[in-house]
């Protein structure tokens, strides 16, 4: 999101922090109407949406954050790509980078999502198409400390431990925010 906001696409006013007002109140804008269309586009979908998007909620420029609950991660996550894809071709290999990682980590979501109760209790083979999202996001990922995943590790451990969790695999990744 602060790549987004920081970028200038928003609008440019001079000022950086008059910028970044604008800049969210164009991406609260912009994920009224997103949510409308993907309701639209998507009715058989239950979707978590914000209310709101604030300066608070996206804390400072040196202290960058997005506070939202879990389900609602979700929503911006692919609101996000969404903007990524609409502006990447004017940003530039940085937009291009983040659409990448953020559609490999959609992809393995979504893997885990339909695959509930497909994963075999004993299957390695069930941990070779979640890893493989993972093993493809990891290095779009690693350069970029904007990025708030606790740690690539823990992603890691969580499809090794796939074996240990069985269907319950999609419960244990409530930790991936963006």
């Amino acid at each position: 999101m602060w790549f987004l906001m920081l970028c200038g696409i928003y609008g440019d006013l001079g000022n950086q922090e008059a910028n970044i007002a604008v800049a969210i109140m164009v991406l609260r804008n912009s994920l009224v109407a997103w949510y409308k269309t993907f309701h639209r586009t998507h009715p058989n979908e239950t979707l978590t949406e914000i209310t709101d998007l604030t300066r608070k909620m996206t804390g400072t420029r040196a202290d960058k954050k997005l506070k939202t609950k879990g389900a609602e991660t979700w929503g911006i996550v692919l609101f996000l790509l969404d903007e990524l894809e609409k502006f990447g071709a004017r940003l530039g290999p940085e937009a291009s980078r983040l659409h990448r990682a953020g559609q490999a980590l959609v992809d393995m979501m979504v893997i885990w999502r339909t695959t509930i109760g497909e994963f075999p209790n004993t299957s390695g083979c069930a941990r070779s198409i979640p890893t493989s999202c993972i093993w493809h996001l990891w290095p779009l990922t690693t350069s970029t400390k904007a990025i708030m995943f606790p740690s690539t590790i823990s992603c890691s451990i969580c499809c090794r431990r796939l074996d240990i969790l069985g269907t319950q695999a999609n419960m244990h990744v409530g930790w991936m925010r963006v």
